[in-house]
């Protein structure tokens, strides 16, 4: 039956989602944040985690970019988050 189990991923987050396919981002207890890297159609799970420079408190992510909550419950937003760059650039 298909979605029946888990499969373990490593790292150690508090907060996790994904956006379009291949994105994946999540932060610690610490407010650091971090994309999956190396997702694929034949590794769906990826590689990896990246940090990614700042610090929040939660992410989401979605088809143009991801967006985030800080400590201060300030909003910021990350453009070009993609497959290939799922750091984003700016």
């Amino acid at each position: 039956m298909a979605g029946s189990r888990w499969k373990r991923v490593s790292g150690n987050l508090m907060q996790i989602d994904s956006g379009s396919f291949g994105i994946v981002w999540g932060v610690n207890k610490n407010h650091h944040i971090f994309c999956r890297i190396g997702v694929t159609v034949r590794n769906p799970r990826g590689q990896g985690w990246a940090r990614v420079p700042g610090s929040l408190k939660h992410v989401s992510c979605g088809q143009l970019g991801c967006w985030g909550v800080n400590r201060y419950r300030q909003i910021w937003f990350r453009y070009g988050v993609r497959r290939r760059t799922p750091q984003g650039k700016n």
